[in-house]
């Protein structure tokens, strides 16, 4: 955690000085990469060893984080850079995440002592233990699926002559529905059954992205679809890792959640070049209109789709056939 608070706000400082690509690359590709993954994996493992009855209502909470920092670093950089630039804007923002990660610090603590030692077996989990491998799976076209809408939503907007103000506001909006779509179902997953909510709100975000996503052409049905896909989607991040956490014990979440993420993490990083290269192939000029995106939202609605199969195969494996059994 110490180590990805300073690797954060080191990239972040770097990140404002840059001039060329591989400079940008460098600072906030990797280096920010890097330390996005150590606060990500350490305040959720932390939290699963604090809560292991209900894990579901537990993590949402935490993975609320995200998307207040979604509304409201947007929201502080469009009115910081004409006043100050980009240069302190950026440095602005690091040195609020800088106070953040301070009072972080300061107020988690550990349940569970480091065991010393890296269990190299848990990393073949995933091919020796089917209901595991297949829930890894289900999480990698998830989390690949959720990021596509979030990078595509405003070009989208812009496609068909959304005003640039309203377009730019898309991105906040989607990220305020995520804050109840992060906790009421984790709520809900402590009652019927983690994999059971994961499955059902991956169906409505392949039904969203189909239904309203396709054929949203007006600006009051682009919000619609922001709001309602923001608040579906936003299970990839509070319950895929709590469906992680059922299949293993409190002690190996740490080492285990660690290993599915390091596993999907190549098809997270295709998600949206994949995409984008979807538009690239549509006949009209890429991206000026609306049409361009169709393969793009066919190819999200299909992986939200594989996600939910994936996720429905490891809940056989692990809780049988019947709909009504909490799993």
């Amino acid at each position: 955690m110490i180590v990805g608070d300073i690797a954060l706000v080191v990239a972040l400082v770097t990140f404002s000085l840059c001039e060329e690509y591989y400079q940008f690359f460098l600072s906030l590709g990797l280096l920010g990469g890097f330390a996005a993954a150590c606060i990500w994996t350490t305040t959720l493992v932390t939290t699963g060893h604090w809560f292991s009855k209900h894990p579901g209502i537990a993590t949402a909470p935490v993975t609320t984080s995200g998307p207040i920092g979604g509304i409201c670093f947007p929201v502080l950089f469009d009115a910081l850079v004409p006043r100050m630039g980009f240069g302190w804007t950026v440095r602005i923002i690091a040195l609020i995440c800088l106070i953040m990660s301070i009072v972080a610090l300061a107020l988690m603590r550990t349940r569970l002592p480091a065991s010393g030692k890296i269990k190299w077996n848990t990393n073949w989990k995933i091919f020796t233990e089917k209901e595991f491998g297949l829930t890894v799976i289900a999480v990698s076209w998830i989390e690949s699926s959720f990021l596509v809408p979030l990078a595509y939503i405003t070009p989208y907007a812009l496609s068909i002559n959304m005003s640039s103000s309203t377009a730019y506001l898309l991105l906040p909006i989607m990220n305020a529905a995520q804050i109840p779509g992060r906790l009421i179902p984790g709520l809900l997953a402590d009652r019927w059954g983690r994999f059971n909510v994961i499955i059902l709100c991956s169906l409505l975000c392949a039904i969203s992205v189909l239904v309203l996503w396709m054929f949203a052409t007006t600006e009051a049905a682009v919000i619609a679809f922001a709001i309602i896909f923001g608040f579906l989607s936003a299970t990839a991040s509070s319950l895929a890792p709590v469906c992680i956490s059922q299949l293993c014990t409190t002690e190996d979440y740490g080492s285990e959640c660690g290993t599915a993420y390091l596993y999907l993490s190549p098809a997270v990083l295709a998600g949206n070049p994949i995409a984008g290269q979807l538009i690239t192939f549509s006949n009209q000029p890429n991206g000026t209109s609306a049409s361009d995106y169709r393969s793009l939202i066919l190819t999200c609605r299909l992986t939200y789709l594989c996600s939910a199969l994936f996720f429905m195969l490891a809940r056989i494996i692990g809780g049988g056939t019947s709909i009504k059994k909490k799993y």
